[in-house]
């Protein structure tokens, strides 16, 4: 053979490989530059995920807050209806069966911001909704009882005792 085929071979095989070998860095690069945008944008991603649970989060706990002071006001009004002295001293301190009074509290009580918002608080984690609805569990039994301790059963008799000591200790005045 020739020294010309011998050197045509050689470059040919040597173009070759050189294209093979860019083909080959260039199809490496372009997958590394995909997968760095891929996690750019998955950063991205979940960046503003965590935002918009920020703010939903923070959204939740707006409307919680303005629940609960629509609640604790409602609370408070009705509780200031029902408080008497006569029922601390005697009711508070014994039982059903060992009351020495009658007491009769106003069967008038609203319901109104909780009948709103009960199905609302529901969705809300607060630390606070077990004593509202035990609060409202007793306003209940007054209702219905047309505000006579004498009708309650020892269980509600107990239930109106654990909600009106609840408002006690909230509004202790």
């Amino acid at each position: 053979m020739s020294d010309q085929i011998i050197i045509a071979i050689i470059g040919g095989t040597v173009t070759i490989l050189v294209g093979v070998l860019t083909a080959f860095a260039s199809f490496k690069g372009a997958k590394m530059q995909i997968q760095k945008n891929e996690e750019e944008l998955e950063k991205k991603r979940s960046k503003e995920k965590e935002e918009q649970e920020k703010k939903e989060k923070k959204e939740i706990q707006y409307r919680a807050e303005i629940i609960e002071n629509f609640i604790y006001n409602e609370i408070r009004e009705n509780f200031k209806l029902i408080k008497t002295k006569a029922f601390e001293k005697d009711f508070l301190k014994s039982s059903k069966t060992q009351q020495e009074c009658y007491v009769s509290f106003h069967d008038y009580l609203s319901f109104s911001e909780f009948d709103k918002a009960k199905y609302e608080l529901i969705k809300y984690k607060s630390e606070h909704l077990s004593k509202v609805l035990s609060i409202y569990e007793a306003f209940k039994i007054i209702k219905n009882s047309k505000g006579e301790t004498r009708k309650l059963s020892n269980g509600e008799y107990q239930k109106l005792k654990e909600g009106y000591t609840l408002c006690l200790d909230i509004f202790q005045e």
